[in-house]
């Protein structure tokens, strides 16, 4: 194998057991981090040995910016991007020119054990069932994978999600630490976690099989709340089948992903697509990303009564107090992010 992809998440990472530092606000975030850097760099050093010439990571975690493009190991190539605009998400950057897949620092579906197990979004999510099969995150991904003709030839991550690994992929497994609960697990030395990675490396660029390709597919996704079902069945396509239960039928895999003809109009709206007149929204996106009052929204002064209208050649909203049809928000309040950004709130008028 030449060229070959990397997905990595946080969860089944060596020495990461509290979800808690998973996240942005983690008291022990930045040393997660550390411990993802660490293993992926060491996973690419070890593609490389082994013949390896091209290794293109993709960062799966959360909004998908916890790797820092300077501390990874210079001969990769790396997707940089807010997740939010990932069209495949934890496969952004797969196509068909890939030789293998590998999945580092996975972890097992909701409702199994493992650590830190959950489907996609743990506290929105309760179970995704495709073709009738409940599948956790590894499954989902790797039929994408197949559709592109790229085998998953290894998966890493707690004992727990090894067997899974059995289920979803059949592929190299590399245990990264013993499942104790759901919160804890064992950790063996960092150099044994070398030994594990050398020798499945080692066994996984064996691998000479192409995946099958099936057609037509049905997701079901089952959510923890009605109104998060509610939500998503405003999209076309999209039947409601119980409370909490919606149903996607599409001819192929990729079809799943986010893709521009699926959005209002035919033009990406970042978090706008498929909103109803009266919505809310509360933004610091106006003009350009990441904008704030003080560089006054990228050129743009906005005040409360002002309306703004969606620029299709970017997707981010403009100031336009002539626009009287199409998709159109009205500025109700100046605001103040969580996070200490100044913002605006919004409602959609028409």
């Amino acid at each position: 194998m030449k060229k070959v992809y990397i997905s990595a998440d946080i969860e089944g990472i060596w020495g990461n057991s509290n979800p808690a530092n998973t996240a942005k606000n983690g008291y022990l975030y930045s040393e997660y981090c550390t411990n993802m850097m660490n293993e992926v760099n060491l996973v690419i050093d070890l593609l490389f040995q082994n013949g390896v010439e091209e290794v293109v990571v993709n960062d799966s975690h959360g909004n998908m910016d916890n790797l820092l493009p300077s501390k990874l190991d210079p001969r990769a190539a790396f997707v940089s991007a807010n997740g939010a605009y990932k069209e495949f998400g934890m496969m952004e950057g797969l196509d068909d020119s890939f030789d293998g897949a590998l999945f580092i620092g996975y972890h097992s579906r909701c409702n199994s054990p493992g650590v830190m197990a959950h489907t996609i979004w743990g506290t929105m999510v309760r179970k995704i069932v495709v073709d009738g099969k409940e599948l956790g995150e590894s499954g989902l991904n790797r039929l994408l994978a197949n559709e592109f003709g790229v085998p998953v030839i290894l998966a890493s991550g707690d004992s727990e999600y090894g067997k899974q690994v059995k289920e979803e992929l059949g592929c190299v497994f590399v245990e990264t630490k013993k499942t104790l609960n759901n919160q804890c697990a064992l950790c063996c030395s960092f150099n044994e976690l070398k030994n594990r990675y050398t020798r499945g490396i080692q066994e996984a660029l064996k691998t000479d099989e192409k995946p099958a390709i099936s057609s037509s597919h049905t997701m079901e996704i089952t959510f923890h709340h009605s109104r998060n079902a509610d939500f998503v069945s405003r999209m076309d396509n999209v039947e409601k089948m119980d409370d909490c239960t919606v149903r996607i039928e599409k001819e192929t895999y990729k079809d799943f992903a986010m893709i521009k003809k699926d959005y209002v109009g035919g033009e990406i709206y970042p978090r706008l697509f498929k909103t109803n007149v009266g919505d809310i929204y509360t933004t610091n996106c106006v003009g350009a990303a990441n904008t704030s009052k003080d560089a006054e929204y990228a050129g743009i002064s906005l005040a409360v009564g002002d309306k703004l209208k969606v620029n299709t050649a970017t997707g981010y909203l403009v100031k336009d107090n002539a626009v009287n049809t199409g998709m159109i928000w009205k500025v109700v309040k100046e605001y103040t992010m969580p996070d200490g950004q100044p913002g605006v709130k919004l409602q959609r008028i028409n």
